[in-house]
C-alpha cells in the first residue's frame, strides 16, 4: 500500500531524542505512512544512532536525507520536495504523535 502521509522530520544533533522519536513513530497503529529524516548538519551522533535503531526492524518506510546546517526551516523545505504523498506532516524529534 502507497504511503498516505510523509512525516518530516528535521534534526540538528538530536542524539538525545531521536531513539525515543523512533520508538513513538514504530509504536503507531496505523504504519501507512512514510518518514522523511532531514540531517541538517549534524556534528553529533544523530546519523549514527539513526542508522543503528532504523536497522532494528522498524515497521514504518523511511528516507534519510543529508544537508549542509541551513536550519529547520530549510530542513522542513527539503522534506516537502522530497516528499511523494498527498500529504505532510512535520514532527520535531523532541515530539510524540
Amino acid at each position: 500500500m502507497k504511503p498516505l502521509v510523509t512525516i518530516i522530520i528535521p534534526m540538528f544533533n538530536e542524539e538525545k531524542n531521536i531513539e525515543n522519536c523512533i520508538i513513538n513513530l514504530n509504536s503507531q497503529t496505523n504504519q501507512n505512512f512514510n518518514v522523511c529524516f532531514i540531517d541538517d548538519g549534524s556534528n553529533d551522533n544523530t546519523l549514527q544512532i539513526l542508522q543503528k535503531f532504523l536497522s532494528q526492524n522498524v515497521d514504518f518506510a523511511y528516507e534519510i536525507v543529508k544537508q549542509e546546517n541551513k536550519g529547520a526551516a530549510a530542513a522542513r523545505e527539503t522534506g516537502i520536495r522530497q516528499s511523494k504523498t498527498a500529504y505532510v506532516m512535520f514532527l520535531d524529534c523532541d515530539d510524540k504523535i
